[in-house]
């Protein structure tokens, strides 16, 4: 992202990976506080696999939403999750786990990490 847009928005809920990062930011500026969805995956094939996808919600919970329909995002290492929507996000990961069928065990590590994360334990 360029410098006027760091400029105008701050990160919100972002993982990333190897190969690219998925992040939703939080308009600073605007009282209606737009949201920015952004997802770039890096291709180092050369095959032209690149992803650079850029979209504007004007709420939260619908660019996470898309996230958490399509990803397993609790399962990534690099978690950011802003103060504000920590209880939303803790609350549809808690969901998302029950729905899933997951067990404690089968999440491993990351329920250690996750719990850390959201500074509460993880109970479904």
């Amino acid at each position: 992202m360029g410098n006027a847009i760091d400029e105008q928005f701050e990160i919100v809920f972002e993982i990333g990976g190897e190969g690219g990062r998925i992040s939703i930011y939080r308009n600073k500026e605007d009282l209606e506080k737009k949201f920015l969805y952004h997802h770039n995956e890096f291709d180092p094939t050369d095959e032209g696999l690149d992803v650079s996808i850029e979209d504007l919600y004007d709420s939260f919970e619908e660019p996470f939403q898309k996230i958490n329909k399509k990803y397993s995002w609790f399962r990534f290492g690099g978690i950011t999750i802003h103060e504000d929507y920590k209880d939303y996000v803790f609350t549809e990961l808690i969901l998302d786990l029950q729905m899933k069928g997951l067990s404690e065990d089968q999440l491993g590590h990351s329920k250690w990490r996750l719990e850390h994360l959201f500074n509460r334990k993880l109970e479904w």
